[in-house]
């Protein structure tokens, strides 16, 4: 069974469900689907994106990445329905999904928000169960009245050092704490978390049930 996580930028899926995909990948072929690639600014050359792209799933023990050539920060240049049918072809190109797990709406991120509707049109006719994870955002989200709606919790505590390792791989992206893309405040959100579900001591992720289909 196929799991696809949709991530706008290298590094969200590792913030947003490396530990998930890491623990998934000891069952399902897990692939990752980067909307914005090749964009030859901040996040270093085209040959550097791939390389930093592969590590990450190599240490998360993805199956398989592919990257869309859409322009990083400004996906809202697009038609949505252009990035839908990008997402909906890759869902073909790999067999067919099981589980998709996409941006949170919940996100002052354009990009992140625009993946996601994306992401909904091109698995609106798909038989599959949608997940939404959620990224660190830089000063906080609930001032903005973005809350993400979290009722499906995970522990990774087993899957949380392939996930710092992961993210080192991203090095124009990894910061040094108190940054939020630093191993410490990773592991302060995964413990937040932990206790927010009462399952302190554990590291977790969590997300918001988008679709599901039984039990």
């Amino acid at each position: 069974m196929n799991v696809l996580v949709v991530a706008p930028h290298g590094d969200d899926e590792v913030l947003g469900c490396g530990g998930v995909m890491h623990q998934l990948a000891a069952s399902h072929a897990v692939y990752v689907l980067y909307m914005c690639y090749g964009d030859e600014g901040r996040r270093g050359t085209q040959v550097a994106q791939q390389a930093e792209m592969t590590n990450a799933c190599n240490i998360l023990k993805a199956t398989g990445w592919a990257g869309l050539a859409f322009p990083d920060q400004r996906l809202d240049t697009l038609a949505i329905s252009d990035m839908a049918n990008a997402v909906a072809n890759y869902c073909e190109q790999i067999g067919g999904v099981s589980s998709v797990f996409i941006p949170s709406f919940a996100s002052l991120n354009t990009d992140h928000r625009l993946t996601y509707e994306a992401a909904l049109v091109a698995l609106r006719r798909r038989k599959c169960n949608v997940y939404a994870y959620h990224t660190p955002q830089p000063g906080g989200m609930e001032w903005a009245g973005l809350r993400p709606n979290a009722c499906l919790v995970v522990d990774i505590s087993d899957s949380f050092s392939p996930k710092t390792a992961a993210m080192q791989c991203y090095k124009s992206e990894v910061e040094n704490f108190p940054g939020l893309r630093s191993t410490e405040a990773m592991r302060s959100e995964a413990s937040v978390i932990g206790l927010q579900f009462g399952l302190a001591p554990a590291l977790c992720e969590s997300f918001e049930v988008v679709r599901r289909y039984g039990f």
